[in-house]
Formats: C-alpha cells, structure tokens, sequence
C-alpha cells in the first residue's frame, strides 16, 4: 500500500510537469534527461569518468554526433559529465521559469584549449542569441581531458544561480546543442540541427531511477496507476471502517 501510494505521487507530480512542457511545442513528447539523487556523490570533478561515479542507465547520447551526457546531483549542485568524439562545442540550457529564458553552460574548444563559459537566452526558440549573464555564477568546478579523438569534461553547477533555480521533482525545458566543428569560439547563436529540445528531471530523494526513467521515457501514463491506487485506498478505507470502526465493541 505505501509502495503503491509512493508511485502514485511520483506519477502525478511527474504528470503535473510534462503537461507543463507540453504546453510548449518544441518540448512535446520529447526525451527527458534524469539526474539521480546521492546525498554524497563520489564524483570526482577532474576530467575523466570512473565506474560508479554516473549511472549508466540515465546515460543519454545524442544520436547525431554520439556525444553523451551523464548528471547525478545532491540538492545543491548538479554534477555533469561530457563525453564523446572531440567536438567543438557543447551547449546546455536549463530554464526553471517556463522557457521565457534559458541559462546555458558551455563547454567549447577556444584556440586549441577547451573553457567553460555560462550564457543566457532571453527566448526560447529554433534559434537562439545567446549573451553573457549578470554574474549567474553557475560553474562551481570544471576540468577536461582531451585527445585527437576523444574529449571528456566534467562540470560542478550551482542549482540555484543568476542562470537557474531547480529543484528535484519537475521537468524543466532543457536544450542541448552539439557542434564538432571547432570555432575557436563559444558560439554566439544556436539553430537548426545542433539543437535538441529536451527536459531535465532531478531526481527526489525517494524516487527510483528506473521507474521514473520508464515513466517519462518508456511511453508509461501515469494516469492508469493513479487510478488504481486511488480506488485501491479506497477500498481500504472501507475495509477498515467496517472492521475497525463501526463493529468496535462500546
């Protein structure tokens, strides 16, 4: 009964932030990226990726230039992993105001070098301007490594900032913008297929990483388990009130 109840929360309060999104067309029926929850992450912010530091299976690849992204948080910072063929650049932007505006990090090969660098957009398009924040202060760490072939960078992000303010337990507007071609810049706009509309969820404390991914990602409604607990509870409540209550001796 608790198990079932829990799930029932956890599909209405997920329900409640899709049908957010779905208001905006370009987040319609889009894939979500999950960041678990750990009160203590074990990730180490220095450019490289060890087993157990990311889950595997809330991993999300782009499917056009095969560069991945992998998120876990605590409540106060949100850890992201990027890693994939050398690319010239990569954009992440999360609003937590509805898609009026978006904040973005990103992370891009600057003359030979890769930086991070943090940007807004004041809407939320098929094309975008980005421009620098009013010291959003977002990046709290960030280290790469990088080959000829292969780059990795980590990046340590502030949830609550002059870019963004999120919570675990909604869906926010998210895009990602991949770019293989190196500028020797961050680049000023973003369009056409570079860009992937997405969402954000952050995991609660008490959700399970499988069944939420499978309920925004695996075409699961949360409306059939809502009802079924519902009458569920309801049945128990019967059962109780007439066992319990009403033939209690006087």
């Amino acid at each position: 009964m608790t198990v079932l109840l829990a799930f029932a929360a956890v599909a209405s309060a997920l329900g409640m932030g899709a049908a957010r999104g779905d208001e905006l067309p370009l987040f319609s029926g889009v894939t979500t990226l999950i960041a678990p929850y750990s009160p203590n992450p074990t990730v180490h912010v220095d450019g490289t990726i060890s087993s157990g530091e990311y889950d595997p299976s809330v991993t999300w690849t782009t499917p056009d230039t095969g560069i991945s992204i992998s998120m876990i948080h605590d409540n106060y910072s949100l850890y992201v992993a990027i890693e994939g063929p050398t690319w010239g650049s990569v954009a992440i932007g999360i609003s937590s105001d509805g898609a009026t505006t978006m904040g973005f990090v990103l992370v891009a090969d600057v003359n030979g070098e890769y930086e991070a660098a943090e940007r807004t957009s004041a809407s939320v398009a098929e094309s975008m301007t980005l421009s620098p924040g009013a010291n959003p202060k977002a990046i709290k760490d960030f280290e790469v490594t990088a080959t000829s072939s292969h780059v990795v960078a980590e990046l340590r992000l502030s949830l609550d900032s002059g870019l963004w303010t999120l919570g675990p337990g909604v869906v926010y507007p998210t895009v990602v913008a991949t770019n293989l071609t190196s500028t020797g810049a961050f680049p000023a706009t973003l369009s056409g297929s570079s860009l992937h509309f997405m969402g954000t969820y952050l995991l609660r404390q008490e959700d399970n990483t499988y069944n939420v991914n499978q309920l925004l990602n695996g075409n699961i409604s949360p409306v059939p388990s809502i009802v079924a607990v519902v009458l569920l509870s309801a049945g128990v409540l019967a059962i109780l009130y007439e066992f319990v209550i009403r033939r209690r001796p006087l």
